[in-house]
């Protein structure tokens, strides 16, 4: 048996936020395997909206998407662009996503920044489509008062 004196909740809690944004992170990219379906692909100008976010294909060729999503007591800003680089391997195609994604935390006054990794869809001919996906995923914390 320990004594409630050898540890402290808030401290545990502390040390997870970091260990939190990055599974924030990859969740974006691990319910993916399952999409293999048309993806959004709205034309210029055109816009989607979910209460709080607003995400707009800002160029057509190349494919740009923005997005801009706020939690509703100020509590996160998400935000961040995508314009994927696009391989054509005969029976698969790579899509390498380039751009930038950032977490803003305002009352923990941090600011996080990653890079989805490279996803490649095989079997885009015949056979059953299926997505892999690889690289790295690095989550930056950049501490606004250093």
């Amino acid at each position: 048996m320990f004594s409630r004196n050898d540890f402290s909740i808030w401290s545990i809690l502390r040390n997870c936020i970091g260990m939190c944004v990055a599974a924030f992170a990859v969740s974006a990219v691990a319910s993916q395997w399952e999409r293999t379906g048309k993806p959004f692909n709205p034309l210029l100008g055109e816009t989607y909206e979910l209460v709080r976010l607003i995400s707009e294909q800002v160029s057509h060729h190349p494919p740009v998407s923005a997005f801009h999503a706020e939690g509703l007591k100020q509590d996160f800003v998400f935000h961040g662009s995508i314009y994927p680089k696009l391989k054509f391997w005969g029976k698969s195609v790579e899509a390498e996503p380039k751009g930038i994604i950032t977490l803003e935390l305002p009352k923990h006054n941090e600011a996080y920044t990653w890079t989805n990794p490279t996803c490649c869809v095989h079997n885009i001919i015949v056979g059953q489509l299926w997505i892999e996906q690889y690289g790295n995923v690095e989550v930056i914390n950049h501490r606004s008062d250093p």
